[in-house]
């Protein structure tokens, strides 16, 4: 798991600015470019801030690189996902096709370079943290770790094979419903009715 400070109240000012303009600087560069292959130094630099500061808070290039994208998804898409209704399968799946299509370049390369491995744990991670701080609920229907690893683990799989197979532009909605029509099969007849695209 990456070193890293914890983002939350506690924390300096100073650190939150300086992670928030590594992560951006991170998810700009990766953007741009189509890989992870940025080093520890273009990261400092387009973040203004030495090699040491960004030592300070992570090992390695690919912590940062790994990082950032947690926090574009805790950012982003997790407050989304938290005023949908109790149950809106269809809305919470059509908005996680939307971010990532609109963050396509950034996903694209974080799923298929180096830090692939890594980024798949760390989100498997962040979605089981939430899924304990709602009581078990942040994966709807489903109960455990294992059921955790299993959704979200294979949801990141058809994502990273979706933006980097398909051509321009992606269509978030028709991805909405080939992931809805697959849950349909896989699990049972109440929870597929459950997860129906409204």
């Amino acid at each position: 798991m990456p070193r890293q400070v914890p983002i939350d109240a506690g924390v300096d000012r100073r650190v939150r600015r300086s992670r928030a303009a590594l992560f951006a600087a991170a998810v700009r560069l990766v953007s741009e470019r189509g890989t992870t292959s940025v080093s520890l130094t273009e990261l400092a630099e387009a973040a203004d801030l030495s090699r040491q500061a960004v030592y300070s808070h992570f090992c390695d290039r690919d912590s940062v690189i790994v990082a950032a994208g947690i926090d574009l998804i805790e950012r982003e898409l997790f407050p989304a996902l938290a005023e949908c209704d109790d149950g809106a399968w269809g809305q919470m799946t059509l908005l996680a096709t939307r971010h990532l299509a609109h963050h396509r370049p950034y996903y694209r390369a974080l799923g298929t370079g180096p830090c692939a491995y890594p980024a798949k744990q760390a989100v498997l991670a962040s979605v089981a943290s939430l899924h304990n701080q709602v009581g078990g609920q942040a994966v709807r229907g489903f109960e455990g770790d294992d059921a955790v690893t299993f959704v979200v683990g294979g949801c990141f799989d058809l994502f990273t094979r979706w933006l980097v197979d398909s051509e321009d532009p992606l269509d978030p909605d028709a991805m909405a419903d080939r992931l809805l029509t697959l849950a349909g099969q896989l699990f049972s007849r109440d929870l597929a009715e459950s997860i129906r695209r409204p």
